[in-house]
């Protein structure tokens, strides 16, 4: 069974010699990384507990020449079809980082009116499955990646957003062919990152790196990053201790790069695979020239129905 995860985001991971060589102390996952849970109320409407869902991570993206910072997760974590229920403001999602080294948490709600989320927050962009790992093609069908606006739900005060703005959080991210991610998974140069509830403070932290790799009937396993003699790898949801929340984990190569999710199976195994990402900023352009061909066919008409009635 997977040993516990060790606390201390952000503290270099001892990695064996020429398996994982980048420095780890130059990363900004920890400030990147957020947990993202869903209120539980009473019939009364008080808060009676908070249930995580997943991760996300903030990301850069451009479109038609601007750059915007965004929220990226799965649609296992949340998608927009609950963003635009009325439910979601009865239970709206909390959006959470870690702020400082002493657990406090920066917390902001995903909380829209129909109208900003609806043009505001992408369709699903679908995520793919490395050739050669078919049986994951229908699990696809139903995880796509998820981008929402930072600016829409950053409520915080002017000041404070341009005192701890939180596009400082954001890490790149890599669009990676089949062939680069074979290799650097075969070479464990793909590390995973998973949040752990903490109980007892409410708050959050994050495991200890686990290695994405294959194990030898070519199935993906989360390995030790510290101990290289295990053989117990995690492949499913079952072998994961109950604090550690593995939809929408981060995948990074060599480079700190976000390369991709953490998803989890629907069969009954609930294995856990990775859903790696697609070309963000062309995906993101097509969808803002979408919203343009469709304001603009809006607008013909309109203008077509106003001449008619002359």
């Amino acid at each position: 069974m997977h040993r516990g995860p060790t606390r201390g985001a952000g503290s270099n991971a001892e990695v064996s010699e020429g398996k994982y060589e980048v420095d780890m102390s130059q990363r900004k996952y920890d400030q990147s990384l957020c947990r993202l849970s869903k209120l539980l109320r009473s019939e009364q409407g008080e808060v009676v507990d908070k249930v995580t869902i997943g991760s996300g991570c903030l990301v850069p993206l451009k479109s038609e020449g601007e750059e915007s910072l965004n929220l990226i997760t799965t649609t296992q974590v949340v998608n927009k079809n609950y963003l635009l229920s009325e439910s979601s403001h009865g239970t709206p999602i909390t959006v959470e980082f870690l702020d400082g080294r002493n657990g406090k948490l920066l917390s902001l709600d995903l909380n829209f009116n129909y109208k900003d989320a609806a043009e505001s927050i992408s369709e699903p962009i679908s995520g793919r499955v490395m050739q050669g790992t078919e049986e994951l093609e229908e699990e696809m069908q139903q995880v796509s990646f998820i981008v929402i606006p930072v600016k829409r739900f950053d409520s915080r005060r002017w000041l404070t957003r341009a005192w701890k703005p939180l596009a400082k959080r954001s890490i790149p991210f890599s669009y990676e062919t089949d062939e680069n991610l074979r290799t650097a998974i075969s070479n464990r140069q793909v590390l995973c990152y998973v949040i752990c509830d903490d109980r007892k403070s409410g708050g959050f932290y994050i495991a200890e790196p686990s290695c994405l790799t294959f194990d030898k009937d070519g199935e993906f396993v989360l390995a030790s990053t510290s101990d290289d003699d295990s053989v117990d790898h995690p492949k499913t949801l079952k072998d994961l201790p109950t604090e550690q929340k593995p939809k929408g984990a981060l995948l990074l190569n060599g480079a700190g790069k976000l390369v991709g999710m953490l998803a989890v199976s629907r069969s009954e195994k609930r294995k856990l695979y990775p859903v790696f990402l697609p070309n963000l900023e062309k995906e993101s352009s097509t969808y803002t020239l979408s919203k343009f061909m469709k304001f603009f066919t809006s607008s013909l008409i309109k203008l077509t129905d106003l001449g008619s009635h002359k």
